[in-house]
């Protein structure tokens, strides 16, 4: 009998056999992967070897099956909308590959007016992992969608310490201290903390190119046997390993927008504590809170943050929230072409930006004259002007902006909600920030 064809689906719907080869013809050469390997991967995948396929799928936001007529076919687009291998699970991940995953700003105060800051990682965040057999007991992260209306899964605590906000997860039944970072396009583990919980590489691996503000980052990657927040399930198991470095504060890794963005995160940073809702997609999403609070529209980077405009100086620019990020920051070109000057950023205070890879930028306090998100102003800003390198925006609104406010991300609705929180001195002093 002759084999059945193979055919590629994304969200239910067929994709012509050439279109997909171009496709992936295409994020293999964005994303610097060797060319051999590449075209060896397809073969193999074409030739119906489980984990090739699953590469494959991973590299283009697909999925690939023999179906033997149209019938079929129609069974499984009915089922891609019910079942846990559905593009909901799968997540946009076509756009993502080849583009880099910016972590910006990880800052941490040092002596002498040095501050951390993160790498500008070169990532693709896979989606398409199932979990393992062994944590069936727990909800699987987007396989649940709340359409309309608030639905809290669970609560972490947030310890922040020197104005780095970290949470505990579990990875492979052990315990990881990450840092809670919407600005770090994929979650990252230290070697260290790979080695400890026993994470093993994979199979077969990609390339994946990782660079920090000066420089190349080595890195790797490992497949994880389960992987646990607030007991949800992150239906994937490969995770990128870099030797990230910190100034004051022990960490195993970052947690990042890849796994945030399964859900409907309520940041209460003021209070230590995030919490998690199934994810909402409707347009008329709303947070689980009383009003007053603000809404603001929003845009989806390749990389999973959400980015909205800004007013700074009377000027339109965009904008991310970066709870990796110790203070808010903009780019150097964005400050030029509001009219700061050269000559007026010698003049201000300067400070040392140190790379999680122990490269330093030197960047420069400003004061700017008014700071408008979601219709609020902040009259005389103090913000960082350095060498930023972000696809989608200007300005990185740091913990520094998050110290008086809660903040809540709907992913799937892309908004973002802002409410003042007030605290006294002894308050605010408590939560490390």
């Amino acid at each position: 009998m002759m084999a059945a064809p193979t055919r590629f689906f994304e969200d239910g719907i067929e994709i012509d056999a050439a279109v997909m080869r171009h496709r992936y013809q295409k994020a293999a050469e964005d994303g610097g992967y060797d060319f051999e390997f590449t075209e060896r991967l397809w073969e193999d995948a074409m030739a119906g070897d489980a984990y090739a396929r699953e590469l494959v799928e991973e590299l283009c936001g697909v999925k690939i099956i023999n179906l033997p007529d149209n019938l079929m076919v129609k069974v499984w687009r009915a089922a891609t909308k019910i079942a846990v291998l559905s593009c909901a699970l799968l997540g946009p991940l076509a756009p993502t590959v080849g583009h880099a995953a910016e972590v910006p700003l990880f800052a941490q105060p040092r002596p002498g007016d040095e501050f951390d800051i993160g790498v500008i990682a070169r990532l693709a965040p896979p989606h398409s992992f199932a979990p393992d057999s062994g944590t069936t007991s727990h909800r699987v992260a987007g396989t649940l969608n709340g359409g309309c209306g608030t639905k809290r899964i669970g609560e972490i605590t947030v310890v922040t310490v020197n104005s780095a906000p970290t949470v505990t997860v579990v990875a492979n039944g052990a315990a990881v201290t990450l840092l809670l970072d919407t600005g770090a396009g994929r979650t990252i583990l230290t070697p260290q903390a790979a080695q400890r919980i026993g994470a093993q590489p994979p199979r077969i691996e990609f390339d994946r190119r990782m660079r920090g503000i000066a420089g190349a980052l080595p890195t790797r990657e490992v497949e994880l046997r389960s992987f646990t927040i607030a007991g949800m399930v992150i239906p994937w198991r490969r995770i990128a390993v870099a030797p990230i470095t910190t100034a004051s504060v022990a960490l195993d890794g970052l947690l990042g927008a890849d796994v945030l963005s399964y859900f409907d995160v309520d940041f209460d940073l003021s209070h230590n504590r995030i919490a998690l809702y199934e994810q909402q997609s409707c347009p008329v999403a709303t947070p689980d809170w009383p009003q007053p609070y603000v809404g603001i529209r929003t845009g989806r980077s390749a990389n999973d943050y959400l980015f909205f405009p800004v007013q700074l100086d009377g000027r339109r620019i965009g904008a991310i929230v970066d709870t990796g990020a110790q203070r808010t920051a903009v780019s150097t070109k964005a400050a030029l072409s509001l009219g700061v000057t050269e000559t007026a950023l010698a003049q201000d205070r300067s400070i040392t930006i140190r790379g999680s890879a122990g490269e330093q930028l030197t960047a420069h306090i400003h004061r700017f004259a008014q700071l408008e998100v979601g219709g609020e102003i902040t009259h005389n800003p103090d913000i960082t002007v350095v060498d930023l390198n972000l696809h989608d925006a200007d300005l990185v609104l740091g913990v520094d902006f998050l110290r008086t406010r809660r903040i809540w991300f709907s992913y799937g609705s892309l908004q973002i909600f802002l409410k003042r929180v007030t605290l006294d001195r002894h308050s605010l002093a408590a939560t490390g920030m």
